[in-house]
């Protein structure tokens, strides 16, 4: 990834049984609830009440005005550059996908994005810049009952960006055991050829050096609540994970279709606790 690399992480492992009602993972524990508060406020993707915007443009994003590439409105998105965001600690997922297939920056046509959603309400999908010092932003809302969405790849041309220099999300506003929740659906990103794969590439981007990250991942069941570990509180020992680079989870594909619930807990390298928690579906497709 040049500047940019990732650390590549496989979570596989034995399943974990937790008792019946909610277990929170030990590690996970210490975590203070008032800060996961404030974490999810800043760390979810911003406007992510799918379609209930009139513009898919980010309005918490400052432009840079008269520049040709500047975040704007493009036709069906709003795309492009804006000024540098105010850093601090967060844990942001900048990628959530099960296909991602590399292309030759400058030369590219289109992007192709496909995914399977629990409901049929509206997509936003959004892209990040995970090269570093480039502030970048996509975003889209795609309407209810369409599952793909044509990505010119003009801007991205313009800024000679390649796979390795961007992450895609996709994702719902949809109901879980009462609440609202923010649903990722694991994206297939090709520009010719879509092949299949096993398993999920997540993108994690801290805005502060951390001294380690933990995983945890369990199927939702029909009361809403995580109940059976299939992985709990894993430390990913990779050692060093640099602010605002991108560290690469992979995800093991579930054996049922369904909504998973993830989270990631970390520590930066002052001792400060992080987490994020994250839903996403999967369709179960092989």
């Amino acid at each position: 990834m040049g500047n940019n690399q990732l650390h590549g992480i496989s979570t596989k492992g034995t399943a974990h049984h937790a008792p019946s009602t909610w277990k929170k993972p030990m590690q996970l524990v210490r975590f203070v609830p008032c800060f996961l508060v404030a974490l999810a406020l800043n760390a979810q993707p911003s406007g992510t009440q799918a379609g209930s915007q009139h513009s898919p443009c980010d309005p918490n994003l400052h432009q840079r005005e008269q520049d040709p590439q500047g975040y704007r409105l493009r036709g069906d998105r709003c795309e492009g550059v804006y000024l540098q965001a105010v850093s601090g600690s967060s844990l942001l997922v900048a990628s959530f996908t099960s296909f991602f297939e590399a292309f030759d920056p400058g030369s590219l046509d289109k992007l192709s994005l496909e995914w399977s959603s629990p409901a049929n309400t509206a997509v936003r999908l959004r892209a990040y810049a995970l090269r570093e010092k480039l502030y970048y932003q996509m975003d889209t809302v795609v309407a209810p009952g369409q599952a793909t969405y044509s990505w010119p790849g003009g801007v991205l041309n313009d800024l000679h960006l390649s796979k390795s220099d961007i992450g895609v999300v996709g994702f719902v506003d949809y109901r879980i055991g009462g609440e609202n929740r923010t649903v990722y659906l694991p994206l297939r990103v090709y520009g010719k050829t879509r092949k299949p794969t096993q398993g999920y590439q997540l993108v994690l981007v801290p805005g502060s050096q951390l001294k380690e990250v933990f995983v945890s991942l369990a199927k939702v069941e029909a009361d809403g609540r995580p109940h059976t570990f299939l992985i709990s509180d894993r430390p990913l020992r990779r050692g060093y994970y640099p602010a605002e680079r991108g560290t690469l989870v992979e995800i093991p594909s579930p054996d049922s279709p369904g909504i998973y619930y993830l989270e990631i807990g970390a520590t930066t390298m002052y001792g400060e606790p992080l987490a994020q928690q994250i839903w996403f579906y999967h369709d179960g497709v092989k």
